[in-house]
């Protein structure tokens, strides 16, 4: 029976991507969520204003405690945390991809070669590559890690460090937050490709709790729905989107406003892509991150 359920599910998911991007208002159970904080967090935007409990974190141990004990019906979370966790208690299932990876060394000279450079979560999927990459492209530099991007985007503003390892949000938030200008040195992702056959990184995930999964497949469905088809259509709305934004509160998300999000949504990294479609790009990166991949993780 289970069996049966799951492939229905699939089955539905599949079906999402053939149907036209709409942003509609199926009624359905109003899942709590919690999103790694940052661009992970805006894959939920369309869901702000319909009654959804949605809080953020970026802390990596608040992630796992929320694999163990079940609270949450939604995590989005960092990838690796999450299969790491189905390994140990098999509580939450990986519905879809909607990060990829977009990190860049950056720093207030251009020429910057060698030296110090921060950065933040080491046990995240982002810190395993920065890792895995201090041996090869990094080899040049020291890396110092922070505890959080707050301390580290306060060390890189008040000049405490003159480079760091961040994504797109928090590279064009350092270069409006200051005179001084900061420039892109290295990418990452690129980086990752050389090294690999692949063009990009999954680095945060949906993981939907087990219970979840037959008791309520059909607001699954309806919330994948409206997850993939915000993202879709904010990318290429912009009357849209920005009216959105407006209407918003996008403190929710863990933002002070909407600025940052207006002029990085389309160069974050977010996606909608079923995990059993990218299911050999999850291995790559988590090959890398050390964490074995059980295909029952996904949810196919």
């Amino acid at each position: 029976m289970l069996r049966k359920t799951v492939a229905l599910l699939c089955m539905l998911l599949l079906l999402i991507g053939c149907r036209p991007v709409t942003l509609d208002d199926d009624e359905g159970k109003k899942f709590s969520i919690l999103s790694y904080r940052g661009a992970p967090a805006l894959s939920v935007l369309s869901l702000v204003n319909e009654g959804y409990d949605i809080q953020t974190s970026t802390s990596v141990d608040t992630f796992v405690h929320s694999f163990e004990d079940g609270k949450f019906d939604i995590l989005i979370a960092p990838v690796n945390v999450g299969v790491d966790s189905y390994n140990s208690n098999q509580n939450y299932r990986m519905l879809a991809v909607i990060g990829f990876g977009n990190s860049y060394l950056v720093a207030d000279k251009e020429n910057y070669g060698s030296g110090n450079v921060g950065a933040y979560g080491p046990n995240t999927v982002g810190g395993k590559l920065i890792n895995y990459l201090s041996d090869i492209n990094l080899k040049n530099y020291n890396i110092v890690w922070y505890d959080s991007p707050s301390q580290l985007e306060k060390a890189m503003i008040d000049g405490e460090i003159s480079a760091a390892i961040v994504d797109e949000i928090t590279f064009n938030k350092l270069n409006d937050s200051q005179d001084k200008e900061f420039f892109k040195i290295e990418d990452l992702r690129a980086d990752y490709e050389y090294e690999t056959k692949y063009g990009r990184y999954p680095e945060f995930a949906i993981f939907v709790r087990n219970d979840l999964i037959e008791k309520n497949q059909n607001d699954i469905v309806a919330l994948a729905k409206k997850i993939k088809s915000g993202i879709n259509t904010y990318k290429t709305d912009k009357t849209t989107f920005n009216n959105v934004l407006e209407n918003t509160d996008v403190t929710r998300l863990g933002f002070d406003d909407y600025t940052l999000i207006r002029e990085s949504y389309n160069y974050c990294g977010l996606d909608y892509v079923n995990a059993s479609s990218c299911y050999d790009e999850i291995a790559a990166i988590l090959e890398l991150c050390e964490v074995e991949l059980s295909k029952a993780v996904i949810i196919e």
